[in-house]
């Protein structure tokens, strides 16, 4: 039989969820009235692009986010976690409820497979022995 072998992390790792550029995907802020671009979302958090000094360490939020100006989830809190200088925010989601968690992993698996079926496509197509 085969060995199994698996790492766990230390808890130094930061990366607790995979994440996916979306393309289209943008978070509204109700509370501001305002739209911001995201990007890097995972089932646990994104990153928002902002202008500098747009949100404070530690700010939560009620967000929506939109894909191609469709919403997809609502109802969700998001905690800033990280300011960049170049106006990068990084936010974590607060207390999930079990619906906009699985809408979170079916928008994450389904970027996953579109990605991994291009990154086939581009190989098949590069391959000699495919003529």
């Amino acid at each position: 039989m085969d060995k199994f072998k698996f790492n766990v992390p230390d808890r130094d790792n930061k990366r607790r969820a995979y994440r996916v550029n979306v393309h289209g995907l943008r978070v509204y802020i109700p509370e501001r009235e305002e739209s911001y671009p995201a990007r890097d979302l995972s089932a646990v958090g994104m990153c928002i692009m902002a202008s500098e000094g747009s949100f404070q360490w530690g700010e939560v939020f009620e967000c929506e986010v939109f894909m191609e100006d469709q919403s997809y989830v609502s109802g969700l809190y998001a905690k800033v976690q990280r300011l960049l200088p170049d106006g990068q925010v990084g936010v974590s989601f607060e207390e999930l409820d079990p619906r906009n968690e699985a809408r979170l992993d079916k928008l994450v698996l389904e970027t996953q497979k579109r990605m991994i079926n291009q990154k086939r496509a581009r190989e098949s197509s590069q391959d000699p022995d495919n003529d």
